[in-house]
Order: C-alpha cells, then sequence, then structure tokens
C-alpha cells in the first residue's frame, strides 16, 4: 500500500497497540479506503473480511455523545451504518461502506466542528445525491490555487543577533537565519523568515520581546508548539506551551539551564 507510517514502540520494539500511529492524510485515506472494501487493496485480500465484519460491528453500547452508537474492536460505530476512528485532538476517519466513502479530518476538529461535520454527514448519507456534481472547471481551479497557497503564518519580530551559548545540557546557536536549540537529546533547528523542515517537524524563529519564540509544526499531525527562550548571563529559561492548536487543550511546562 506504500503508507509511511510511524507508531511508537516500547524499547522491547512493542508497539502501543491502541494509539500512538502517526500517519498523514493520505494514507489515512488507504487505510479508510482498505477498510470500506472489506479489506480489499487493488483487487487483493489484504485483511480478512471476517475480522473486518467484527470489529467495526457494536459490540459494546457507550455514552460517546454525537455520531457514535457503540464499540466495535478499535473502532467506533457510528449512525447510517458508518464506523469512525478518531485520534488524539480531534483527528477522525468516518467510513461509509455503503457508498464506499471515507472522510477524514486532520486539522484537529473541537466539539461544534464535529458537530457541523455530522449535520453535513447525516444529511448525505440519508439523502445522498443521485449523481455526482457536474465538472466545474472554473471551481476547480480556484480550489487548486487556494489549497497551492496556504501557508502557515511565521513568526513576527526581528532576527536575533548571532549567538552561541551553552548552560549546562542546553546550547543555543544563532547563525544568520538558522537557529538551533538543543538539550539533552532533543534538538531544533528553526529558520528566520521560512520554515526548517527537519524529521516531519516546520520550525521557525524570531526575536520577542523577552528573547526568542520559536513556532513548530508537526506536519503529520494537527499539533503545534511555541517555545519562549530568555536568556541572561547566567540562565537559560525554556518555556514550552504544547497543543496550541486547540485552546482547550495546553501542556505547559518551563525548565533552565545553568552553568
Amino acid at each position: 500500500m506504500d503508507i509511511d507510517a510511524y507508531w511508537l514502540t516500547s524499547p522491547e520494539g512493542i508497539t502501543c497497540g491502541g494509539w500512538g500511529l502517526y500517519l498523514n492524510l493520505e494514507d489515512t485515506a488507504k487505510l479508510g479506503s482498505l477498510f470500506v472494501s472489506g479489506g480489499m487493496w487493488h483487487k487483493k485480500r489484504l485483511v480478512s473480511e471476517k475480522w473486518l465484519k467484527e470489529c467495526t460491528k457494536k459490540q459494546i453500547d457507550t455514552d460517546m455523545p454525537g455520531m457514535c452508537t457503540g464499540y466495535g474492536y478499535q473502532f467506533w460505530i457510528g449512525k447510517h451504518s458508518t464506523f469512525l476512528a478518531f485520534g488524539s485532538a480531534g483527528q477522525l476517519a468516518v467510513c461509509h461502506p455503503q457508498s464506499g466513502t471515507v472522510i477524514i479530518a486532520r486539522s484537529g476538529c473541537t466539539d461544534i466542528q464535529l458537530m457541523y461535520l455530522e449535520r453535513a454527514l447525516i444529511n448525505f448519507f440519508e439523502e445522498p445525491p443521485a449523481s455526482a456534481l457536474p465538472k466545474n472547471a472554473s471551481a476547480q481551479s480556484e480550489l487548486s490555487s487556494l489549497v497551492s497557497n496556504l501557508e502557515k503564518p511565521l513568526p513576527k519580530g526581528e532576527c536575533p543577533k548571532d549567538m552561541s551559548v551553552s548552560l549546562g545540557d542546553a546550547s543555543l546557536i544563532v547563525s544568520g537565519n538558522t537557529l538551533t536549540f538543543s538539550f539533552g537529546k532533543d534538538a531544533v533547528k528553526a529558520g528566520y523568515g521560512h520554515y526548517i523542515v527537519n524529521n516531519g517537524i516546520a520550525s521557525a524563529f524570531a526575536a520577542c520581546k523577552d528573547g526568542i519564540y520559536i513556532k513548530k509544526y508537526d506536519l503529520s499531525s494537527c499539533f503545534e508548539e511555541d517555545i519562549y527562550l530568555m536568556l541572561n548571563q547566567e540562565e537559560l529559561v525554556c518555556r514550552v506551551i504544547k497543543n496550541t492548536v486547540l485552546g482547550e487543550m495546553p501542556a505547559e511546562y518551563t525548565f533552565s539551564f545553568k552553568e
């Protein structure tokens, strides 16, 4: 299937099983297509049809509100013959085998966005269109232009002066339009005026009121991260705010490095 996936594993190489699977949009859609086709991929059977029927059938009732009516084996069972996979921070896949429809959300859905999505799906599945929409070259061109010009905003501010600082287990180097911040086994490489992509993470930086601000985007998920570096003569303070894409899920912590 040519899927590029990463699954969180233990030191012994055992996957989490129920979570921790990182997939991009296209690969998530491939898996959804595999499931709605009964385990077939390009006329080849990859997954047992019997197993798929069991895991996408309601095994227990749940009190999950909205689209779900119960739970199967690793799948939520939805209304109108759908089954769903929910990921962290509102990511989801909705599968409707009867129509062969797979709908993927990777940008992080809030509760109100899920409510609107549920309404749209109910309307679609209750009264599916009799035929496909006619081709609209103008609308397709407009959509293609919009998608090709989508971009994340860059951090605002001046470019900090060149510096090279080493305090404890941390080092901070600013050279021209590139910043490298490392601490222990972790490292961030960011660009000024552009994003630098490293291991699926896009990072950019700029000077802020109290130091340096770094913006990070995980390109394989909906997660964002803000890093603030405050430096004085004796200490480097690092403030990290994770999951900033969803206001209700922040995780903030601060740590410092000294000689």
